[in-house]
């Protein structure tokens, strides 16, 4: 039976179907996909939203959905998931901050 699903095509459906649901998702959050900072406001871009990833030395975030891994300080106003570095600050947090 599962042999009948693959190839009718069934997992390449629900994979596509996935992909679609997450590329509108992405879309419709007004932040950049992926933000490289060296310090605070010294980043590419220089934006106040990520949704995505966020990659550094230290950096201050309003806004962030996704991934923040920063090698000495991530700050955050409002963040949701997984925020990383020798100091985390977020004054609202949802999901997981490591050292």
């Amino acid at each position: 039976m599962l042999a009948q699903f693959i190839k009718g095509g069934f997992i390449k459906k629900v994979l596509l179907a996935l992909c679609t649901v997450f590329a509108f998702a992405a879309v419709s959050f007004a932040g950049t996909p992926i933000k490289l900072s060296l310090w605070d406001k010294i980043a590419f871009p220089n934006n106040d939203s990520v949704c995505g990833l966020e990659i550094g030395i230290g950096t201050y975030t309003p806004n962030l959905r996704g991934v923040g891994w920063n090698i000495v300080y991530s700050q955050t106003d409002d963040s949701i998931g997984w925020q990383t570095g020798i100091v985390t600050i977020s004054k609202q947090f949802g999901g997981l901050q490591t050292p």
